[in-house]
């Protein structure tokens, strides 16, 4: 293995993917919110979060689907269970190639350094009915989560066998099979047409995600690092909904980067 990445070359790296990513949705009238961490980032500490180290954006998923096939880069790498069936996500990263990362995630799938692409879904308008689609959403989520089992997580012994068996029973379904169903259901309403809103392939991590689609309308640039990007319109509802005191910085021992990855230079990487 070559030489590992710093911090703070991470952090260059992502920045780096994801200026590419904004000036191509710029100009190619492409919308783009910063969101979740990346969003608290911007409007906290005019950057990253010095603590964490991702990039997250999210689109209204008719942006989403013309990222997918129009996004070209001689320089990054555009991943999605569409290009690679063994990609084991329901959103799409886009990568590095001059980097390796080493996840502690079983998953086929080989990655570089990356930013995450969240396709902002529709939800139904009465409480029960999104309840109910979220509910369908999570179960998608957690059987496709059992496919890539972490490798050294430690767990009790009735949930390490819950899992066993889960892996078992799924060993002959492939990947793309589960992603194909968590990707039908979060289209069941389109996001035209809805006045509720979330990025909802990652409700089985980040738990519900309801937000009204006002929020994201008239968006605005803000500063993130060096350069200036879109956020929701109405940033300080969406980051009280996501987060709630959402300026107030938490007690040291919650400032820890949830990544859980070693990054190294590929050999033909860094010059």
């Amino acid at each position: 293995m070559s030489e590992p990445i710093s911090n703070s070359e991470l952090k260059q790296i992502e920045f780096s993917i994801l200026s590419d990513v904004a000036a191509f949705c710029d100009s190619h009238s492409i919308q783009y919110f910063l969101v979740c961490g990346t969003a608290l980032g911007a409007v906290r500490h005019n950057g990253f979060i010095p603590w964490d180290d991702d990039v997250d954006i999210g689109m209204p998923r008719p942006d989403y689907e013309r990222f997918l096939s129009e996004y070209p880069s001689e320089t990054y790498r555009l991943i999605h269970a569409g290009v690679n069936s063994n990609y084991p996500y329901a959103f799409a990263k886009v990568c590095d190639p001059k980097t390796v990362l080493i996840e502690k995630i079983a998953h086929p799938c080989d990655l570089g350094i990356y930013i995450d692409i969240f396709p902002i879904d529709g939800l139904p308008k009465k409480e029960a009915e999104q309840k109910k689609h979220l509910s369908r959403i999570n179960w998608d989520l957690r059987i496709l989560s059992w496919k890539r089992i972490s490798r050294t997580q430690k767990v009790g012994f009735l949930h390490k066998l819950i899992q066993i068996v889960a892996k078992m029973s799924l060993a002959f379904v492939p990947v793309s099979a589960l992603v194909a169903k968590v990707d039908k259901d979060v289209r069941l309403y389109p996001y035209e047409r809805c006045e509720y809103v979330g990025h909802l392939t990652t409700v089985a991590t980040w738990g519900s995600d309801i937000k009204p689609k006002s929020v994201f309308e008239h968006p605005v640039k803000h500063q993130f690092e060096t350069e200036e990007f879109w956020l929701p319109g109405n940033y300080d509802e969406y980051l009280c909904l996501e987060y709630g005191d959402y300026m107030t910085i938490p007690p040291k021992e919650k400032q820890v980067s949830k990544h859980d990855f070693i990054a190294y230079w590929s050999a033909e990487g860094k010059e």
